[in-house]
């Protein structure tokens, strides 16, 4: 009794593996901490979720949809999808909205041609994930 023993297996499997993450982000140029790329990891995941969940309400609101939580309001958004003829045009509106705040606000500067935007065709887009 009173014997010393050595970090139990999964501690020891613990560190291997933070070994493991720790030399896979140095090889792929990753200049962090495992640590530290878990914490910008959650606060960017947070951060899109709150941004998320608020536009998520200002769209239950506007097309008065039962919930206003944003998995919710995804999926209600999922049962009514663009018609596919109507896409390359929302697409370019979208664009265009997009390019006069670019422009308005100096963020960059955007070549004097108009963007391309084209849409896959059926064979050429990946299938979508289904839930099991």
């Amino acid at each position: 009794m009173g014997e010393e023993r050595g970090p139990s297996a999964r501690a020891q499997g613990a560190h291997a593996a933070a070994r493991a993450v720790r030399d896979r982000l140095k090889t792929t140029g990753i200049d962090l901490e495992p640590e530290q790329a878990i914490s910008m990891g959650t606060f960017a995941f947070t951060e899109i979720r709150d941004e998320a969940a608020r536009l998520a309400a200002r769209i239950a609101r506007e097309r008065n949809l039962a919930s206003a939580d944003y998995r919710d309001v995804i999926r209600a958004l999922k049962r009514n999808p663009v018609p596919r003829d109507r896409i390359l045009a929302l697409y370019r509106d979208r664009l265009k909205d997009i390019e006069e705040i670019v422009l308005r606000e100096r963020i960059i500067s955007l070549p004097r041609r108009a963007a391309s935007i084209r849409l896959a065709s059926e064979r050429n887009r990946p299938p979508s994930p289904r839930p099991s």
